[in-house]
């Protein structure tokens, strides 16, 4: 693997890195954050270099997301076309929420292990492709400039930080989806106690 990695990193530098970045944004199977602390190990990067390479691979990686983002959005549109007008109204209602209250799952989301999903969803609420570059670049650059910065600066074993980074990813977007579980319920739980109390009220 290491030996594959360098000869990688004698050919492209930290162009391999910005390219890398726009594979995995496309929602190809692809082991980026083992690739971006091993190439913060073995390449001798500036900051300036750790700086650019975040905001302008992230970029990429935005853009390499439009794919799955034009799945959704066909998805999105032949499946509003085949609902019935009542049901056609409640999925627009969703999309709506989305738009009002799930744009900065975008930017939480697109790190994690969760984040391949991410541009299809925003695909299927049509949700506006430049915030939704905008949010994925805000997600995406603190996180690469902190893998390349470890594998840069961190004496350990590269291995088992890896490990310990992919546990801490999965124990974020458990609360995150805990957290989202739970606003949901006390949004319905209101909902329903406010028609309740209207059809207590008309009786």
């Amino acid at each position: 693997m290491f030996h594959s990695i360098y000869a990688f990193i004698e050919e492209w530098g930290i162009w391999g890195i910005i390219f890398s970045m726009f594979i995995e944004g496309s929602s190809f199977p692809f082991i980026g954050t083992f690739f971006l602390i091993t190439m913060g190990v073995v390449m001798e990067l500036t900051w300036f270099e750790m700086i650019f390479t975040s905001i302008f691979g992230s970029f990429l990686y935005a853009v390499g997301s439009y794919i799955p983002y034009y799945f959704g959005y066909k998805v999105g549109k032949i499946t509003e076309n085949r609902l019935t007008s009542k049901r056609r109204e409640k999925y627009q209602k969703t999309k709506e929420y989305f738009s009002k209250y799930g744009v900065w799952s975008v930017a939480i989301s697109s790190p994690l292990p969760l984040g391949n999903f991410v541009p299809f969803i925003a695909g299927i609420s049509r949700m506006n492709i430049g915030l939704y570059t905008l949010l994925t670049m805000i997600g995406i650059i603190p996180t690469t400039f902190l893998y390349l910065s470890i594998g840069h600066f961190y004496p350990g074993n590269i291995q088992e930080l890896i490990q310990q980074i992919q546990h801490f990813q999965i124990t974020i977007l458990i609360g995150i989806i805990l957290i989202f579980g739970l606003y949901i319920w006390s949004k319905l739980r209101h909902k329903y106690q406010n028609h309740t109390e209207q059809m207590e009220s008309d009786n």
